[in-house]
């Protein structure tokens, strides 16, 4: 899980200590005189014959800065930590933080230097091995299966550049939290101006959260998983740059489209940064072991995801068994265990908040009646997910069985009667 912020991280730290350094450039050129009031001359001659020293210095401590609370943002996910008792600390003992934070700027560096390349050489190894390939590759892969849908183009386009601008909110909301921590002394505009900044973070959070809906309620919503995976593709891509996102909905799309091993590529590439990542992924990988019919794989999906819910909060123990009841339902599939899954597929339906998961539920509940010679209730889940299923895979599959019933002379009225 670390690897995956590797990078981030460390791009962090240099964005922090390049910020330090203009910051100190500034100071010492045009607030000389403000510096002459406050230290002793001894102090400012130092400065003044040593200004990269200086430089460099003031960068590390922003870098420090940055350092110490990425680290509490991992610490905080991996040992269930809570964030209040985490801001509580660096607000009453900011200078324990500081020292540390800034003791640590190599040392992290250097490991987020060698987690990069472990990941990069993984990833090399992967795509050697035909398990995995670029991005680009994979929208080629894609693309040669399925056309792209232009008619989602402007929708892309306009999630992708509001995105932008939430980023580019977000830095400059960081750049100035750290002038406000340089600037100012009092304490108590510290935690005020902190508690604004979380605020306005949660906003922008929810805001960006809220900017991609409607790329994934073409799937969710619409049942039209080619339509989201196109939407998807296009706000991935910039220029020739294609940087794939939303992994998690693009494995959805590729499940639903009858596509298991690209959607198993793509989870391949899906940055695994903290729990509820680690969860849908193993989740996700379940379904397609189950397409691909892979008991082994599935059993080991079921593993991995009792390890991670050992180690899951209270406020998780709910979606964690969902997702942990949704992989053993795929294990009694391969085994037989038909009444089971009716039951878990009925349930589903009740519960499901989607449309696409409600289709997904009838398909099963249709097979399932089908298999067991209900042949009255397999008609009508089986017309349902006709009717509701749009473009998902379900739906020819659904429209087959349809038609053996039909060829089979079955009157679903008289065998109810």
């Amino acid at each position: 899980m670390w690897r995956y912020r590797c990078k981030s991280h460390l791009i962090s730290m240099l964005i922090g200590f390049a910020v330090g350094c203009v910051i100190a450039f500034i100071s010492v050129n045009q607030h000389m005189d403000v510096y002459m009031s406050l230290y002793p001359s001894e102090v400012i001659s130092y400065i003044q014959q040593n200004q990269l020293m200086f430089y460099a210095m003031s960068g590390l401590s922003i870098a420090g800065i940055v350092n110490i609370i990425r680290l509490m943002e991992f610490v905080g996910e991996k040992w269930n930590i809570s964030p209040f008792i985490i801001i509580m600390l660096m607000i009453f003992v900011p200078e324990v933080f500081l020292y540390i934070g800034i003791a640590l700027v190599i040392p992290v560096a250097i490991a987020c230097i060698v987690g990069m390349i472990q990941l990069k050489f993984g990833k090399a190894g992967d795509f050697t091995s035909g398990v995995l390939t670029p991005d680009q590759e994979l929208v080629r892969m894609y693309t040669l299966r399925h056309p792209l849908k232009m008619e989602v183009k402007e929708l892309a386009d306009m999630c992708r550049k509001t995105s932008q601008k939430i980023q580019l909110i977000y830095t400059l909301g960081l750049i100035a939290v750290v002038c406000v921590i340089f600037l100012v002394s009092n304490i108590w505009i510290l935690i005020v101006g902190f508690l604004v900044f979380l605020f306005s973070f949660n906003i922008l959070s929810r805001y960006r959260s809220s900017n991609i809906v409607p790329i994934v309620s073409l799937l969710y919503d619409q049942c039209d998983p080619e339509m989201c995976a196109s939407a998807i593709i296009m706000y991935s891509t910039r220029g020739k740059k294609v940087h794939l996102q939303m992994h998690t909905i693009l494995a959805q799309c590729l499940i639903y489209m009858d596509e298991p091993e690209l959607a198993q590529d793509v989870l391949t590439r899906f940055p695994k940064k903290d729990k509820m990542s680690v969860i849908q992924y193993w989740t996700l990988m379940a379904y397609i072991y189950y397409l691909l019919k892979d008991e082994h794989s599935i059993e080991r999906c079921k593993e991995e995801l009792k390890k991670v819910t050992q180690r899951t909060t209270f406020s998780s123990v709910m979606a964690t068994s969902e997702e942990m009841a949704s992989i053993q339902n795929k294990i009694d599939l391969m085994n037989g265990e038909l009444n089971t899954c009716r039951k878990y597929y009925l349930k589903r339906l009740q519960t499901a908040r989607v449309a696409c998961q409600q289709v997904d539920a009838s398909y099963y509940i249709g097979l399932i009646s089908f298999v067991e010679q209900d042949y009255p209730l397999a008609d009508v889940y089986f017309k349902r997910v006709v009717a509701m299923g749009n473009k998902m895979s379900f739906v020819s599959k659904a429209q087959g069985y349809l038609d053996k019933l039909s060829q089979m002379n079955i009157n679903p009225a008289e065998e109810q009667v």
